[in-house]
């Protein structure tokens, strides 16, 4: 028997004891490393719940860690500083002048609302929710990825805003035109019985649409300094090596003298060699041919200066044109009653007549030129409308215009009375701008003084955005659809109630509607005492049109009033030429019901930013001291 006394072990009881010990180790260490980020990232997400996270930027601003409230106030305080100072520009002329001027947030007009446009608008609204989305969309994954991102590497949004590039232009073109120099074409002079020929020139100017670039770029970095206008040549399109053909050409049709043009009923006039003399000059064949290098040989000619022969032409229009007259009626028990029957016009083509001249003397060197006058017919007839089924008035839209000055007054007679009379074929898509036609002094518009930057200049159109109210109401009421509309950029008591206007302005905006009636569509026009009515007069179709009125919401109280220096008044003297008016958003909706049963239904919406009060107020005249005083020193 052993000396030893055997032991027994029992290895699996405290085997188990030490398995569930580090068990529980690791489970609470797992535990632990897990909630603990877990408690990080869900503390981290609730106390940025009503805030943008960190590392969020719009440009140049920092909104991380702001409320939405609070980044709205940030942001508007670089809008509110733009509108007050503007944008700065600088320009340097080949001379040597200096100048710096500023571009606003808006035109404004001296006398009509409707040439009054806004240049910026800024959406901080759009601007902030992006801001805020950031950091909110997707998977629980997506989230935190894109707050981890924005924490370490930051993430950039871009300032919500619309910048009208063309209204900037114009305006800076106003602004710097005193520095440029334009290009000068070689031309001839008639001394005796020869040419003399005085040699082109170069000139300059600015790149103007890398300016409206480079202020889109400061506005999308929320930036303050100015713009640096870069300065171009513009090489004239005739030189006076290439004239030497064209020469020989002006010797010979002067020669023809005397040129008898006939026109009218057996009338004629007798161009003398002293007219011929002041009307030569040389042109480009095909303008589009010549590159910007003076390189512009072989295609030199002559022709007949634009601006003198039209002015003899439009005499001669004078004489004997004769304008149509439509055709007047009455609606009578569903029918067409006539009280008017139409009149043919003559007219004379003025381009025709022009192009005509410098065929049939200059190409064909004749001696002699006949100009006919077209006749032109009524635009409507009482035939016409019995015809085409025209019985029943299908729509009516009306605007107020009281208290417009007489040259608006004006403007909206001569647009009402361009669009009386249209007939709109089915299927038509019928355009205001195209049907209004040219807006100029030669159609019988009369202009507005508006500024643009610091500079008043005169332009045509103020009234047509009562026409084009007023077309997008008979429209709605005859349940067409709409192709085009846009509304006012802010509310403009002519056009109440908000959100039933509609702003035109050549080539755009415009307002657009198609004729899905199916049968010819008349519009006709009136004015009465201070009410527009148009109608459209057409077949029914048994389509029944309900409009709701419009819900007016959001509304925002303007800022303080806006002051503008100009020397059109004497010194400290004010004068008021925009009253201030809420912005807000409007909202309508019209429903169509088809015969057939179909229904179409449509909602309109309509923002309208604050609109402050504008004054002029009169400054000194500026320094001459060799260089132009700065209109504005500073960026914003």
């Amino acid at each position: 028997m052993s000396k030893f006394k055997t032991r027994k072990i029992r290895p699996l009881k405290a085997a188990g004891r030490g398995w569930r010990e580090t068990a529980v180790f690791w489970v609470a260490g797992l535990a632990f490393f897990f909630l603990l980020p877990a408690a990080a990232i869900f503390g981290y997400q609730k106390f940025y719940e009503d805030k943008i996270y960190p590392g969020v930027t719009a440009g140049s601003f920092k909104l991380g860690g702001m409320t939405r409230d609070e980044a709205l106030s940030s942001l508007k305080q670089f809008g509110d500083r733009v509108d007050r100072d503007g944008i700065a520009f600088e320009a340097e002329g080949h001379g040597g002048n200096f100048q710096k001027s500023k571009v606003g947030t808006a035109s404004f007009s001296l006398g009509d609302p409707d040439l009054s446009r806004t240049i910026i608008t800024f959406d901080f609204s759009e601007t902030v929710d992006e801001a805020m989305r950031i950091g909110r969309q997707g998977s629980i994954t997506d989230k935190v990825k894109s707050q981890w991102q924005s924490l370490t590497n930051g993430q950039k949004i871009n300032l919500r805003f619309r910048l009208d590039g063309q209204e900037m232009e114009r305006a800076l073109r106003g602004e710097f035109a005193d520095l440029e120099e334009p290009a000068i074409d070689a031309r001839m002079s008639f001394n005796g019985d020869s040419i003399e020929i005085a040699p082109e020139k170069i000139g300059y100017g600015f790149d103007y649409p890398q300016a409206v670039r480079d202020a889109e770029n400061i506005l999308r970095e929320l930036s303050g300094g100015s713009v640096s206008l870069l300065p171009v040549e513009i090489y004239p399109r005739i030189r006076k090596a290439d004239t030497a053909e064209a020469v020989q050409t002006a010797h010979a049709i002067r020669d023809l003298a005397p040129l008898v043009v006939q026109y009218g009923d057996g009338k004629q006039i007798t161009l003398e060699k002293e007219t011929l003399e002041q009307w030569l000059e040389f042109q480009v064949v095909d303008s589009a041919q010549v590159n910007d290098r003076l390189n512009a040989s072989g295609q030199i000619t002559v022709g007949f200066n634009r601006a003198r022969a039209e002015e003899l032409l439009q005499s001669l229009a004078r004489e004997t044109d004769r304008e149509p007259e439509d055709a007047r009626f009455q609606m009578k028990d569903g029918k067409v009653v006539e009280f008017g029957p139409g009149l043919a016009g003559l007219r004379l083509d003025i381009e025709e007549a022009y192009v005509m001249l410098n065929r049939e003397i200059i190409s064909q060197k004749s001696r002699q030129v006949i100009l006919k006058s077209q006749p032109v017919s009524p635009k409507i007839t009482v035939k016409d409308i019995n015809d085409l089924g025209i019985n029943v008035l299908i729509g009516t839209g009306k605007s107020d215009f009281s208290g417009s000055p007489a040259n608006r007054r004006h403007n909206i007679k001569v647009g009402a009375d361009a669009l009386n009379g249209i007939l709109i074929a089915p299927d038509e898509e019928f355009s205001t701008i195209k049907t209004l036609g040219e807006i100029s002094g030669k159609t019988g518009y009369l202009p507005e003084l508006v500024i643009k930057g610091n500079r008043t200049v005169p332009e045509y159109g103020g009234g047509l955005c009562q026409i084009g109210t007023t077309v997008f109401r008979v429209a709605l009421d005859a349940g067409l659809p709409i192709t085009e509309r846009q509304a006012h950029s802010y509310r403009v008591v002519y056009y109440e109630p908000a959100g039933t206007d509609a702003t035109i302005y050549n080539p755009h905006p415009d307002l657009k509607f198609t004729n899905d009636t199916g049968h010819y569509i008349l519009l006709t026009t009136k004015m009465d005492g201070n009410e527009l009515t148009f109608e459209l007069w057409g077949t029914s179709d048994g389509r029944k049109v309900e409009l709701i009125e419009p819900k007016i919401t959001n509304i925002v109280k303007p800022g303080p009033p806006k002051y503008i220096e100009t020397e059109d008044l004497e010194p400290g003297q004010k004068k008021k030429i925009e009253s201030a008016h809420n912005g807000a958003d409007a909202q309508f909706s019209r429903t169509v019901t088809y015969a057939d049963g179909r229904v179409a239904e449509k909602t309109w919406q309509s923002h309208y930013v604050p609109w402050q009060e504008v004054w002029l107020i009169g400054k000194a005249p500026a320094a001459e001291n060799g260089e132009q005083e700065a209109k504005s020193s500073s960026g914003y």
